[in-house]
């Protein structure tokens, strides 16, 4: 048995756990996977003092546990001489099916590694209450990311001063809304759901003002009604002045049915209260359609944003709908949108701009464009309109489909690279 300082010699400069798994039977590791079960385990536990764990320099944990497992062997006991003062990001998945013994360990994370910054944690509802006991005790905790949890837990984590991200995964939750107000250290703020009705229910009397706020919605399980709320319910339960950065992303991941991302297209009235957030300086919505979005409303959008770094809008949109938007609607964005650096966006190319639009202002931060499936007909015209526009332009990026469109922009590509 080895203590200090040969323990440090030893494990001082590990920094992987392929020497400890080694000192295992060689029937556990020899093939692609080690499965160290049974028995095997009271290798760990002759270790003789947790307060000088076997991977001093160890930053990151990430514990997952089998259901299978932990119900049968103390798994999480095994922590206890893992993780140490340098850890700072720890992730725990695993269910709640713990010997009663074990469970401490879990409480007493917040002590084994007292300086950690960020923490993800996946525990079912039944043993929730960990994470809040975990989370308090994390002085210095920034990042939190974890499932929907009863509000006494929730108050718990967000209660951290130095909380600075926050992200809740909805999925199918039953907890109810969280009530309350986002402490203000928190900039960013995530939510992660299987419908958008879902959303609106957590939403309803939760109010913060973030900097960042980023919603990822299966709309498989959405109605575009519900999504529509979402959208017309945030500038009441977001900061209008606060918010720099926001990101709505359509998904299926949650479902199998097909997505309805196909059929949720934006118009004016379902788009028009996010003009209410005056100080955006990003915004994603590559996933929506854009076909109901005209040039008089890019001109309303340009005008409402007039701090615009970076926007995404419409190239994701798989039904290909037709824009309705013009080089008109781009013209709008470059001219009130004088910052403007990254450009995703869907318009009909086949409608060029009056001549005396030309010249009013010219953009030289953006050096690519995404087009996605925008409509082309003639290249040349195309090619000297984005030239007078966009002087440092040299990449398009286009969809492949369809594929006439994705040659002729090919060849406004080739010869703007030139």
């Amino acid at each position: 048995m080895f203590h200090e300082p040969a323990v440090d010699a030893i494990w001082g400069k590990l920094y992987s756990l392929d020497p400890l798994i080694k000192l295992l039977p060689r029937g556990l590791w020899s093939g692609k996977r080690c499965h160290v079960v049974g028995p095997s385990f009271l290798i760990f536990y002759t270790y003789p003092n947790a307060e000088f764990p076997l991977l001093p320099n160890l930053t990151t944990l990430v514990w997952t546990e089998s259901s299978s497992i932990c119900s049968t062997h103390p798994v999480t006991s095994i922590l206890k001489h893992l993780v140490g003062k340098r850890v700072t990001d720890v992730t725990v998945i695993c269910w709640p099916l713990h010997n009663a013994p074990e469970v401490p360990v879990l409480s007493e994370l917040s002590r084994l590694c007292p300086n950690v910054t960020s923490f993800t944690a996946f525990i079912p509802a039944s043993s929730s209450h960990h994470v809040g006991t975990i989370a308090h005790g994390w002085t210095k905790l920034r990042t939190f990311r974890g499932l929907a949890m009863p509000q006494p837990i929730m108050d718990q984590v967000v209660s951290r001063a130095s909380l600075q991200s926050l992200s809740i995964e909805l999925d199918n939750s039953t907890e109810p809304a969280y009530i309350g107000n986002l402490p203000e250290s928190v900039h960013t703020f995530s939510l992660d759901g299987s419908n958008a009705e879902g959303y609106v229910r957590y939403l309803s009397d939760f109010y913060g003002s973030p900097q960042t706020l980023r919603l990822r919605v299966c709309v498989g399980g959405s109605t575009v009604d519900g999504v529509a709320d979402l959208l017309h319910m945030l500038p009441e339960h977001v900061g209008r002045a606060a918010l720099h950065d926001l990101s709505i992303e359509l998904t299926s991941s949650y479902a199998r049915t097909p997505s309805i991302a196909q059929i949720v297209h934006l118009d004016l009235k379902i788009f028009y209260p996010l003009l209410a957030f005056r100080s955006l300086r990003t915004v994603d919505l590559d996933f929506f359609g854009i076909g109901g979005l005209d040039d008089a409303a890019f001109g309303a959008i340009a005008q409402a944003w007039p701090n615009l770094k970076h926007l995404a809008l419409g190239t994701g949109d798989i039904s290909r709908t037709r824009p309705r938007v013009t080089m008109n609607g781009l013209i709008a964005l470059l001219t009130h949108c004088p910052s403007l650096a990254s450009l995703h966006l869907v318009f009909d190319a086949t409608v060029l701009p009056p001549e005396e639009l030309l010249g009013s202002f010219v953009n030289t931060c953006i050096t690519e464009i995404t087009v996605g499936h925008s409509p082309i007909r003639d290249v040349q015209p195309v090619i000297g309109y984005l030239a007078q526009l966009l002087p440092r332009l040299r990449r398009v990026v286009s969809s492949a489909f369809p594929v006439e469109y994705h040659k002729s922009w090919l060849a406004v590509q080739r010869i703007l690279s030139n």
